[in-house]
């Protein structure tokens, strides 16, 4: 089992624009996230029940404020998960949300990837053409600003390779 941290926004532009992308293109619409830290690994069924149990009781501690962050551009890639996405200036709040939560909640007892890179997708799939991409892109407007306001434990079996990883995600 996989665990990753999000970091979630309530904004209604953004939630059009997954939501809209997601219909176009026949695949799964998700919440509007972040991800803080990935690859969180557990090696049995306590060390889970463990992070959820400890995520919960110190989730508002982690996040007692309000992030918000800049965009900077819209970008594509080659792989299921980041096909379509906004990139994102990183800001001291964000950088101390993440040593925080590796700090509090995962440093000794967890693995997890040390890579990151602030993104949030704009839809999950698989494109086999670039121009495809490229002329979704050409209509999407996202706001300068975007307020993110809460955090999600997310366990997952598997990195997402297509829809049906998705549908099995578990959220806390």
């Amino acid at each position: 089992m996989l665990g990753s941290i999000w970091l979630t926004t309530d904004n209604k532009e953004i939630e059009k624009i997954i939501f809209e992308l997601s219909k176009k293109e026949k695949t799964i619409t998700f919440k509007p996230h972040i991800t803080v830290v990935n690859g969180i690994k557990s090696t049995n069924d306590n060390d889970l029940k463990l992070i959820i149990k400890k995520f919960k009781n110190i989730k508002n501690i982690l996040l007692n404020k309000k992030i918000v962050l800049e965009r900077k551009i819209i970008e594509t890639g080659n792989t299921f998960s980041k096909s379509i996405f906004v990139t994102f200036l990183e800001n001291e709040d964000l950088l101390n949300l993440r040593k925080n939560i590796i700090d509090k909640l995962l440093k000794s007892n967890y693995e997890f990837n040390e890579t990151f890179f602030p993104h949030l997708s704009l839809i999950y799939k698989t494109f086999s053409e670039e121009k495809q991409k490229q002329n979704l892109i050409k209509k999407i407007k996202i706001p300068k600003m975007i307020e993110f306001n809460d955090l999600k434990l997310v366990l997952e079996e598997k990195p997402i390779e297509n829809n049906d990883d998705i549908l099995k995600w578990k959220f806390f």
